[in-house]
């Protein structure tokens, strides 16, 4: 599941969620331009990253969040939605 907040009319959050490895990572490595790991440790937390994407000559930030877990650790997500 993915929820896209705009914070600015430049930068975007997107936020993961999901049990450990259901592809979270390696969906936001793709997105992000990287090649995914096999090797990858599962998420077991929240987990933050960004890349700066540029689309009709306008700059954008994308922020990414990753709640690993499921249910348990739902609470985390109040940190990356305030």
């Amino acid at each position: 599941m993915s929820v896209a907040l705009g914070t600015t009319s430049n930068a975007k959050t997107l936020i993961f969620v999901g049990e450990k490895r259901c592809g979270k990572t390696s969906l936001i490595q793709k997105f992000f331009d990287e090649t995914p790991k096999d090797d990858m440790p599962p998420t077991t937390a929240l987990e933050y990253s960004y890349t700066t994407k540029t689309k009709d000559d306008k700059k954008m930030t994308v922020n990414a969040y990753e709640l690993g877990g499921g249910r348990i650790l739902s609470s985390m997500l109040q940190s990356c939605m305030s």
